[in-house]
């Protein structure tokens, strides 16, 4: 179990990793045309399409590593003092709420992929990029959002059910401050520059 979480935790960085080397790369591809533009008078053409394009795969992908990682931001002020039964219906109800949303936006995104391979649809710009390319990779991160949630909210009610409410927060439950100091620690200690969790 160890070497698979251990496998799960380093393969999670090196993906979080890539998915922060793109946003570097935009960003320096944007600095880049902005330099261009307003000192050599001419453009990048097609970096804020790219740009574009890279902003919503990124963030459809990121939603799957801040789930897996239980990064996600939680308002849980009152959660903290509810009892082990109520916290672990609260957070099962909390990611109820989180798969449906996800459900919703990988739905619509899958009738504008299909719309956009339907009709061939391309971009308005000089680029001309026919639009199902990168709404693939959009599409993609939602659905293994969607199944990413689907699987966590099946096993905590299969934990619910058998009454391991503690079990059931320890799934879900964001990473309280505490044990995020300690992860670092840890990591620290043992020179890991591997992801937190």
């Amino acid at each position: 179990m160890t070497t698979a979480r251990s496998f799960t935790s380093k393969t999670l960085g090196r993906f979080a990793f890539l998915l922060g080397a793109v946003l570097v790369l935009v960003s320096v591809l944007t600095g880049i045309e902005v330099v261009c533009r307003n000192f050599f008078g001419f453009s990048l053409e097609g970096v804020d399409e790219i740009s574009a394009y890279a902003l919503a795969g990124v963030s459809a992908w990121g939603f799957v590593y801040a789930l897996l990682t239980r990064s996600h931001i939680r308002i849980d002020s009152l959660i903290q003092f509810a009892g082990g039964r109520l916290r672990a219906w609260l957070d099962i109800m909390a990611y109820t709420s989180l798969l449906i949303v996800a459900i919703v936006l990988a739905y619509y995104a899958w009738g504008v992929l299909g719309f956009s391979i339907e009709h061939l649809s391309r971009s308005q710009t000089p680029l001309q990029v026919y639009l199902w390319i990168p709404q693939s990779i959009w599409v993609a991160g939602l659905l293994v959002f969607v199944l990413a949630a689907a699987v966590l909210l099946v096993r905590a009610c299969h934990l619910l059910l058998r009454g391991r409410y503690q079990a059931v927060t320890d799934l879900l439950n964001v990473s309280e401050i505490q044990q995020e100091m300690e992860i670092i620690q840890d990591r620290a200690v043992r020179g890991d520059a591997g992801d937190l969790r």
